[in-house]
């Protein structure tokens, strides 16, 4: 009698599964766009540009594909002598670190960066080259 129940129990299953398969595939759920990242970290002084990292396929990734994040790393002082302390970069991925000391006599610092970029896959999907194959073809 079990055997029987844990068929049927099956069976329903399958059906459910079987009926639910065209609903999903018609529904217009999104479908998750191929991507590819590349990431590079590293340390600059107050004043370096965060470099773009590479893809896999040796092109440099574009500005616009980019998202950078910097913290302080190194101070050019003791911390018991800082009194302010400012670390950013801005939109031309240029790094600014620097500080105060407690008379007021500016400081420069080091700062660690992490620049992550995305690239959508899909612009390439008809191609017989990837985008990035076919920007480096027209490189100078």
């Amino acid at each position: 009698m079990a055997n029987r129940i844990g068929l049927t129990i099956a069976s329903v299953f399958a059906i459910v599964l079987l009926l639910a398969i065209p609903y999903l595939v018609h529904s217009g759920a999104p479908v998750p766009t191929p991507t590819e990242v590349a990431v590079l970290s590293g340390v600059l002084s107050n004043g370096g540009t965060i470099p773009l990292p590479s893809y896999a396929d040796g092109t440099a990734a574009l500005q616009n594909e980019c998202t950078w994040m910097v913290g302080l790393n190194t101070m050019e002082s003791t911390p018991e002598s800082i009194s302010d302390v400012y670390c950013s970069a801005d939109m031309n991925r240029v790094v600014h670190c620097t500080g105060v000391d407690r008379d007021g006599n500016p400081l420069a610092g080091q700062a660690n960066y992490i620049i992550i970029a995305v690239r959508n896959a899909d612009a390439a999907a008809t191609q017989t080259m990837t985008w990035g194959a076919v920007k480096s073809q027209y490189r100078e």
